[in-house]
């Protein structure tokens, strides 16, 4: 989850606000909101991490998405519809590099180390961003 908002330090009224901007579509507070829940303990239901997240993701928000991909992954859905993988993969292809590094560590644990849509392939463009957690899986694949 993202590390530049301090949504522990959020105020009431700041929470209403995010409330508002995303029922008027800012998928910025979505992904806000996401967080919130998420840190008081709020994963899944009408106002929980999922639903905004799910919003947000829907919205095209490659945070949201890999977020959601964090949060699947907690609840073991590892592969399959609507599981990490899928939500991953969503946030790798707008350009998410965190999701870039999971999808990665998910295709080796599939086996599809090399090749098209494969643990090195999303492991070297994460790593051309500057990501060394892909740099070094890089280079343990190859070992």
């Amino acid at each position: 989850m993202t590390e530049e908002t301090p949504v522990g330090e959020v105020t009431v009224e700041q929470a209403q606000r995010w409330q508002q901007a995303a029922a008027d579509g800012n998928v910025e507070a979505m992904c806000n909101l996401g967080l919130l829940c998420y840190q008081q303990g709020q994963l899944v239901g009408s106002y929980s991490a999922e639903r905004w997240w799910v919003e947000g993701s829907k919205a095209g928000h490659p945070e949201s998405m890999y977020n959601l991909g964090l949060l699947r992954h907690e609840q073991d859905r590892i592969v399959g519809p609507d599981s990490a993988e899928t939500w991953w993969l969503a946030a790798s292809e707008l350009g998410h590099v965190d999701a870039m590094v999971n999808l990665g560590a998910v295709r080796s644990a599939q086996g599809r180390r090399t090749g098209d849509d494969s643990a090195a392939s999303w492991w070297t463009v994460a790593a051309e961003a500057g990501n060394e957690d892909a740099a070094e899986n890089l280079v343990l694949l190859e070992s």
